[in-house]
């Protein structure tokens, strides 16, 4: 047996931001109700330890609670090696209604302490530093998303490649994948960008969203996704976010992909 977790999530107007170990698993705004079912090998440590948070606002955001707000997390334990991942058994769960929005302005907070085993260990960044130590950690994150970005806007897959590397690598470990899955995704997104995208530039509004206790961190726009975005030249509405959770290496102090 090859121990797979996932995380069914259920959400009713609410803005949720879901971490497993404080690592983002799931964050968005949630107009009206949603279902999905994401893995979490590649969060989990090797350490049986693990730590599931909830943090759930209303939506639309406001001083009064929407008596519709919910949110259910529920972390379940499947078997990789059989063909359809069919759940063995609940490891843990929350549950967030409306009337846990006791706060003002309103919102709540929930976790969980779980075990779960898992054959890889999440270190990916252990080895950064801390990056709350770093002054104007918004200006060092714009330059590296747009190195990121420039590298695809000016079609050098080849290098965009190897900054994402390690993640990638990690990803196929992790999540029992086959290499070639990663590469599917890369040609996939190589042809979604033919298809007439150019990337947004940045403001220098973009949130920063730290993570790992402060070891990592995001650039995100004001819908908690990532600030790294292509716009279609034919189409505003449609685009394409590149995620990508940075830290720094704590020896030689370079950015990098984990």
């Amino acid at each position: 047996m090859l121990n797979y977790y996932i995380a069914e999530i259920r959400a009713v107007a609410c803005i949720i931001d879901i971490r497993v170990n404080d690592m983002p698993l799931f964050k968005q705004q949630v107009k009206g109700s949603l279902t999905c079912t994401i893995p979490i090998n590649h969060l989990l440590d090797i350490n049986s330890i693990q730590q599931l948070s909830v943090n759930m606002l209303p939506y639309p955001f406001s001083n009064t609670a929407n008596s519709e707000s919910e949110c259910e997390v529920e972390i379940r334990l499947c078997d990789a090696t059989q063909q359809y991942l069919e759940p063995i058994s609940e490891v843990t769960s929350i549950t967030l209604t409306n009337e846990d929005l006791t706060k003002q302005p309103p919102h709540t907070f929930e976790q969980r302490i779980f075990n779960a085993h898992v054959g890889t260990q999440s270190t990916r960044w252990f080895e950064c530093m801390d990056l709350t130590e770093i002054q104007s950690l918004r200006e060092v994150l714009s330059i590296f998303y747009k190195k990121v970005g420039n590298l695809l806007q000016t079609r050098q897959f080849d290098k965009y490649a190897e900054i994402v590397s390690r993640r990638e690598k990690y990803l196929v470990e992790a999540l029992y994948l086959d290499e070639r899955e990663i590469k599917t995704r890369q040609n996939q997104l190589i042809e979604d960008l033919d298809e007439g995208y150019t990337m947004l530039p940045l403001s220098g509004n973009e949130i920063v969203q730290l993570y790992a206790n402060g070891k990592a961190a995001a650039l995100l726009l004001s819908d908690f996704k990532s600030a790294l975005r292509f716009i279609n030249k034919n189409d505003e509405s449609s685009y394409i976010s590149i995620e990508l959770l940075v830290g720094m290496n704590e020896k030689t102090h370079q950015l990098i992909v984990i």
